[in-house]
């Protein structure tokens, strides 16, 4: 069976990388089920945004007091075309 991919975007000093993870998958003894390993932790659930990213979204909003439009305008696109407003308040919105 192929194995699942989970991506995680994470931002390192001027750059944005997408981090792919490999979850392998197995059938039980049965072949009835299929069984994914469990993805790498994340600081927020059920979000593709690594804690660096995280981190960086919440300094520039909070100390810099940058809008989040500017804030994503000012992200490189990393092959993501929908990073935009709506992404950067999600990422810090449980914060």
């Amino acid at each position: 069976m192929p194995p699942e991919i989970s991506s995680e975007y994470e931002k390192l000093q001027l750059k944005l990388i997408r981090i792919d993870h490999q979850r392998q998958k197995a059938r039980c003894a049965c072949g009835s089920h299929i069984v994914v390993a469990p993805p790498p932790p994340k600081v927020i659930e059920k979000t593709q945004y690594g804690p660096g990213l995280i981190a960086h979204i919440v300094a520039v909003h909070c100390l810099d007091s940058m809008p989040f439009y500017r804030l994503a305008q000012s992200l490189p696109s990393a092959g993501r075309a929908d990073f935009g407003r709506d992404a950067c308040g999600q990422a810090s919105c449980p914060l």
